[in-house]
């Protein structure tokens, strides 16, 4: 049995319980014997947008040459998106915002995770119910949805709603690699924090928050509060997966941990050695939960990584967050602008 890791320093008072018992409100609206197709409308209402607009014809045309590659691009005055084609593997594409490669994305291969991250990510999804099980998935972020296009592959049926404020990207994505027809796949032009208000109780098997803005996990999400809010509409078992990142001193990261500890009771962390060491930058990925994390299947996995990976939970990632205080909505800080990311040894 793995440990539970809260509290960190003192859990809050009353936040996980009643975070717990609101979860139980709203059974009736989505009823496990519902079909697909209620279930992802009666919850997609809540996010309606418009997704016949111009905006796929005018992406679908609007491309430069790189050499001898075509590379579709789209601009606002906020971000740069562009979808550039993967010379070794034929109809794939790098998603790069701001010059920052967000996505691998292949319509022939959904299955395949490019990035070291979502591969880690892929583990807990895969960890936590059986091959092909039907799972009901949030996505706080989407880019090139490959995360939401890995479970419509791996798991048919799969109802998932995608929480992306960039509709201009979306447009540009799903302009060049569509979505698979009838894949579960809902896509809402709609930010994480107002997304996850308006969902029902006690609805996702998993959320997953991958959300950068301007190169930063927004502050806005990493709250006490925030996490509050997943774990009301997570299911009793379910599970938080979340793309972090910091710079060498950890500082953000741990505040974000300790928020995590303070509202769900088992806690975990992945990242590369040399990025826990302070020695480079890359991704590190938390896992939360009101019950086991599935720790023996994903250490299994961790050992036949292709790159070294460590797993703290318990007594060890508690000495890693230390005595870090959780970020609330009073002082809540995005992590550190990638524009300052140096060059680590």
């Amino acid at each position: 049995m793995n440990e539970p890791l809260s509290p960190f320093n003192e859990r809050l008072s009353g936040v996980a319980g009643s975070a717990n018992v609101a979860g139980k409100t709203n059974e009736s609206l989505l009823s496990v014997g519902e079909e697909l197709s209620d279930v992802d409308e009666s919850v997609a209402a809540n996010y309606a947008v418009d997704e016949s607009s111009s905006l796929t014809e005018k992406f679908a045309n609007e491309e430069c040459r790189l050499g001898a590659n075509a590379e579709s691009v789209s601009q606002t005055r906020e971000t740069s998106s562009q979808m550039v084609p993967d010379p070794s593997t034929p109809g794939a594409y790098l998603v790069r915002v701001n010059n920052i490669d967000q996505s691998w994305v292949s319509a022939a291969h959904p299955e395949r995770l490019e990035f070291d991250y979502m591969q880690l990510i892929g583990n807990h999804i895969d960890a936590h119910a059986p091959a092909g099980e039907r799972l009901r998935v949030v996505h706080v972020g989407g880019a090139g949805m490959s995360l939401a296009r890995y479970v419509a592959a791996s798991r048919p049926t799969s109802a998932q709603i995608v929480l992306e404020p960039d509709a201009t990207l979306t447009a540009l994505v799903r302009s060049i690699v569509p979505l698979p027809r009838n894949s579960g796949i809902k896509v809402r032009a709609i930010d994480g924090l107002e997304g996850v208000a308006a969902m029902p109780n006690d609805y996702a098997d998993i959320v997953i928050l991958d959300a950068f803005a301007a190169g930063q996990v927004p502050a806005e999400l990493v709250t006490t509060e925030y996490f509050v809010n997943i774990s009301r509409i997570l299911r009793s078992n379910g599970v938080l997966l979340t793309n972090l990142v910091d710079d060498q001193q950890l500082k953000w990261v741990r505040r974000v941990l300790a928020g995590m500890a303070q509202v769900f009771s088992y806690v975990c962390l992945q990242a590369e050695p040399a990025i826990l060491k302070g020695r480079r930058f890359g991704n590190m990925i938390a896992g939360a939960s009101l019950t086991e994390l599935p720790l023996g299947e994903l250490s299994r996995r961790i050992r036949s990584a292709a790159f070294p990976h460590t797993l703290l939970w318990g007594e060890t990632l508690r000495h890693f967050v230390g005595n870090a205080l959780p970020f609330s909505v009073n002082d809540a800080a995005p992590s550190p602008s990638c524009q300052n990311w140096p060059t680590w040894i």
